[in-house]
Parts: C-alpha cells; sequence; structure tokens
C-alpha cells in the first residue's frame, strides 16, 4: 500500500481537535477558572500546529503495511491518537529546547518562551504538554493488554532523548578540536533518531498486534541507523 501524503496528513490533521478537546474538557474538573483553561488550550494550538507531521502519521503508514489493506476508521483513529502523542512529545521537547538555546524563532513564528506575558511559563507549559501525552493514551489504549508497552515506549524513548540533549549541551563547552564525529553521531542518534524514527514503526507494531521482541530490535537497529544518516 501506497501511503498518500497530502490526504494522509488532512486526516491527521482533523485528529488535533477531537484530541484536544478531550484534554481541555476535563481542566474543569480541576478547578481551573475559564482564563487558564484557554491558556492551555493556547499553549496547544501554537505548539503543536504547523509542523511537518510526519512522525505522527508514520504510525498509521506502519499499521497499514502491516495490515496489508487501508486501515479501518477505528485502527485510523487509534493510530492517529498514538500519532498526535508522537506529536505532544516533539512539542514538549521543543519548547525546551528553545528556552535551553535561547532561541528566537520556531516554525516562521516566535518561541513560545518568547510569546508576549509566557515566558518562563513556557518551562510549566512544556510539562503540561508532556503529561498530556499519558491523558491521552489513558484515555484511548488503558484497557487494551499492551497499554504498559505503549507507555513504556513512550518513558523510554524520552529518556533517550533528553541524554542526547545533555550530550547536546555539554558539546558547547567542548573546543573545537574535541568535537568529533563519534560524538556528532551519538548525539543525532539520541537527540533525534529515536523519537523521530523508531518510535513512530513500534507504535504501529504494538497497535498492530506485534509481540515478538526479535522484530522489534531489528526495525529499532534498521530505523535508528536511518535516523543516523
Amino acid at each position: 500500500l501506497k501511503p498518500h501524503l497530502k490526504t494522509d496528513l488532512e486526516k491527521f490533521a482533523a485528529a488535533f481537535d477531537v484530541l484536544a478537546a478531550d484534554l481541555i474538557a476535563e481542566l474543569p474538573s480541576f478547578e481551573l477558572d475559564q482564563s487558564a483553561i484557554d491558556y492551555v488550550y493556547e499553549v496547544l494550538r501554537y505548539n503543536l500546529v504547523g509542523g511537518k507531521m510526519t512522525r505522527g502519521v508514520a504510525v498509521a503508514w506502519t499499521m497499514g503495511l502491516l495490515a496489508g489493506r487501508p486501515l479501518t476508521d477505528q485502527e485510523l483513529f487509534r493510530a492517529h491518537v498514538l500519532g498526535w502523542c508522537i506529536e505532544w512529545l516533539q512539542a514538549f521537547f521543543l519548547v525546551s529546547d528553545d528556552i535551553m538555546d535561547s532561541s528566537i524563532t520556531r516554525r516562521g513564528q516566535p518561541c513560545w518562551y518568547r510569546v508576549e506575558k509566557v515566558g518562563m511559563k513556557a518551562i510549566n507549559d512544556a510539562f503540561i504538554l508532556e503529561s498530556g501525552i499519558y491523558r491521552l493514551l489513558r484515555k484511548y489504549f488503558s484497557h487494551e493488554s499492551n497499554y504498559l508497552q505503549i507507555i513504556e515506549a513512550f518513558h523510554q524513548t524520552t529518556y533517550e532523548t533528553e541524554l542526547g540533549q545533555l550530550l547536546d549541551l555539554r558539546s558547547d563547552d567542548l573546543s573545537f578540536n574535541d568535537f568529533s564525529l563519534e560524538l556528532h553521531t551519538k548525539i543525532v542518534k539520541y537527540k533525534t533518531s529515536f523519537y523521530s524514527f523508531y518510535l513512530p514503526a513500534q507504535l504501529g507494531m504494538l497497535a498492530s498486534g506485534l509481540t515478538d521482541a526479535k522484530q522489534f530490535e531489528v526495525g529499532r537497529t534498521i530505523l535508528v541507523d536511518i535516523g543516523i544518516m
């Protein structure tokens, strides 16, 4: 089955409103007033809308290739939930990374922390973005037998990416002669490859019911290597 990029991205993008509404709908139960609820919605829309979305839609591509047929509407929605959780994860990373790097713009607009009246509140906003992943996973996958594996996939990938960020940040203190191709490869591997290339396929495999550890190991090796290239 050949993915149709434009159509697939449009279908994937449409799921954002549903998932954002899920998170916003539960906020009154946490005693947030309307202004705080509106602020959280702006955090979501500003930092999640406007990206390439290829990481997220790749979950559905993986499931479709494994199924060898078009996905049902229910299967596609499950894929989109997992895919958007990857986008939520990336938003958490990017908001944090922009603060650490003192970046100016992201996706053609000011970085979130540079938006008027946001500032260092963006640090907590990044935590809210990360927590959104697990709120959505609990709602849509807690009844499934591989729920723990899905949770662990996100925790493992988050830790790997944060270690890659550590290597990247520490490299600022190195001289030109101390920076090496080996270090660059490690930074790319941990900061980018796992969450950009392996995680979407891993989640698609889990959602398709695959359980063979060897298959995951082979996929991980291949996709992480592709991410380093």
